[in-house]
């Protein structure tokens, strides 16, 4: 199993659109506890939702909810679900809830097709991540490089299961004055934002920084977290988004006031990306340092509790802040960091994979703890999808991942994702099912990225590379029929060179893709069919080739001893 350590932690929460149970009820806070006639009762439909019947909406989201904070209130910052929180609720990959519900960002004219959620841009990743991601730098465009584009890809895949770490951070910032309302060109937060694409990317930009600088504080008991909710929240000012973990998966949502519920027991009152406009409840009980939360009412599967018998809820606290500034570009030139692996989504039914995940050092030890840190990724409730850690060792290490797919239910592909300094390394298996078991092999010094196990059929490693002004992209894809024996698939680079191989004792048939960009130029070239031998490996050699100047070789080293023996072409796509 894998541990995370420390208690100052980056956060993850890639994953948490829960299915979302509507009750005709909301909440506001006054004065002197929960006003009876709610300030949500006023929830109008947003901007552009004219397809919305305001009765409706007002049904679904107004009025006092089943589970609203309660007590006398002994700090608030004057945040509120509405007008402060957005006017829609989390989304995944289609925006298919909020066109129905809300006509966001347009009305939902045939159920079969919704719109798709956006994805991170060009434009935002070089605000979050800075010039660092562009092809020659600063200049009015942003092309991509390779690595750039890859962490991209994955990004957005994350976000397929839902957005609530960037929902939690945007409202947060928007409230405070930390971030303008032009961000989501609306003018303010609620009534009057609307699902388009500015707030989608500002969403995205916040949702992807919790893999990166955003870090957090476990506080040391419920003690702790009351007093430090209580010291920070004034008038205008929230530092934090609350992140809780446990059974459901995982939430982040916005803290805005404590209620002194007297003996001890506290109610933190949050703004929930899953419910808007309505007043959710964190109950605390300060005497057993424990605490529940349920984000929606009704579903089994989501309530957090720091008192489960099976798997225990913890809560941090994350510091808005560091998600806001200009997040480490660990992938650029100049980046600096230790290895970052991340895995593909799998299916819901195939989730198990990742709690069989075991790391160890290469000579199969576990990983000493303090070398690595794990961002634990969450699950939608309902989702058809599931994500998997994210995990960081220290720079200059050699490890492996032990993957066992004995929970598997249905043979779906799987890629793992290695970011490190100015590189991207991939490997794609074509087939993952009940019989895999292997291990995924993670080189510091070489570049490696590897497979051994059995079974597999097929694999594509690729490899991006940012040297000097040229970005690269390198792939080989096997392409050799169901594998029932042992499989050792594996790539590398070294000094100007980059070898895919297989090592089992069967010969193997590949296509190789390569790929070279620069701020004035691009070629790529490409071979197909191309026999490799058992013990023979492929090369590929790039000394003097940048963007559109000069050409790679292709050589077939019939020997696996770093011999350029055989020539093959390559053709110029």
């Amino acid at each position: 199993m894998l541990n995370s350590r420390g208690i100052r932690t980056a956060l993850a929460l890639s994953a948490c659109a829960v299915a979302v149970s509507i009750s005709a009820q909301g909440v506001a806070l006054a004065a002197g506890g929960v006003n009876a006639d709610p300030l949500q009762a006023s929830a109008a439909p947003p901007v552009g939702s004219a397809a919305v019947d305001p009765a409706t909406y007002a049904a679904l989201f107004a009025g006092v909810p089943s589970d609203p904070p309660t007590g006398s209130i002994v700090a608030d910052s004057g945040f509120r679900p509405f007008p402060n929180g957005f006017s829609f609720v989390n989304f995944g990959t289609t925006l298919g809830m909020n066109q129905a519900l809300f006509g966001q960002p347009s009305p939902l004219a045939n159920p079969a097709k919704p719109a798709i959620a956006n994805g991170l841009t060009a434009a935002s990743m070089r605000r979050v991540f800075g010039d660092g991601v562009c092809l020659g730098g600063s200049g009015s465009n942003c092309t991509l490089t390779e690595s750039a584009k890859v962490v991209m890809s994955t990004a957005n895949s994350w976000a397929a299961a839902g957005h609530c770490f960037g929902f939690a951070t945007l409202a947060n910032a928007l409230y405070t004055g930390r971030l303008s309302p032009g961000e989501v060109r609306g003018g303010a937060v609620n009534a009057l934002t609307t699902l388009n694409d500015a707030t989608q990317q500002a969403i995205m930009r916040a949702f992807i920084t919790q893999y990166y600088s955003a870090v957090g504080i476990r506080p040391a008991s419920m003690s702790d977290a009351i007093n430090r909710l209580r010291t920070s929240l004034t008038p205008g000012h929230i530092p934090y988004t609350m992140l809780v973990y446990g059974a459901p998966g995982g939430h982040a949502m916005v803290p805005y006031a404590v209620l002194d519920k007297g003996n001890g027991l506290f109610d933190i009152a949050v703004y929930d990306p899953n419910l808007p406009n309505q007043a959710r409840a964190v109950h605390v009980d300060t005497n057993a340092n424990s605490w529940t939360f349920t984000s929606s009412p009704g579903l089994s599967a989501s309530t957090w509790s720091s008192t489960d018998a099976v798997k225990p809820s913890y809560l941090l606290l994350g510091d808005v802040s560091s998600a806001l500034a200009r997040q480490a570009c660990t992938f650029c030139l100049n980046g600096k960091s230790g290895t970052m692996v991340s895995f593909s989504p799998v299916l819901a039914a195939n989730g198990g994979v990742f709690d069989n995940m075991v790391l160890t050092d290469s000579i199969g030890k576990p990983l000493d703890p303090s070398t690595y840190r794990v961002i634990h990724s969450t699950n939608e409730i309902g989702s058809p999808y599931a994500n998997g850690p994210v995990i960081v060792v220290d720079p200059g290490l050699n490890f492996e991942i032990g993957v066992n797919g004995e929970s598997v239910e249905t043979v779906q592909p799987f890629t793992v994702t290695v970011v490190s300094r100015a590189s991207t390394r991939s490997l794609k298996l074509e087939t993952l099912n009940s019989a895999v078991r292997g291990k995924i092999r993670i080189g510091s010094k070489d570049g490696g990225l590897s497979f051994a196990g059995v079974p597999t059929n097929k694999g594509t490693a690729t490899h991006t590379y940012e040297q000097g002004k040229a970005s690269y992209s390198f792939q080989g894809i096997e392409t050799t029929a169901y594998h029932l024996e042992a499989m050792d698939f594996a790539s590398y680079q070294s000094r100007k060179r980059v070898v895919f191989k297989e090592n089992d004792a069967f010969s193997s048939v590949w296509t190789v893709n390569l790929s070279s960009e620069t701020a004035t130029g691009h070629s790529s070239y490409s071979a197909k069919g191309i026999k490799v031998a058992p013990g023979s490996q492929l090369t590929v050699t790039y000394d003097g080739w940048a963007g559109a100047s000069g050409k790679p070789i292709l050589w077939l080293d019939k020997g696996s001893n770093r011999s350029l023996d055989v020539r093959i072409p390559l053709h110029k796509v």
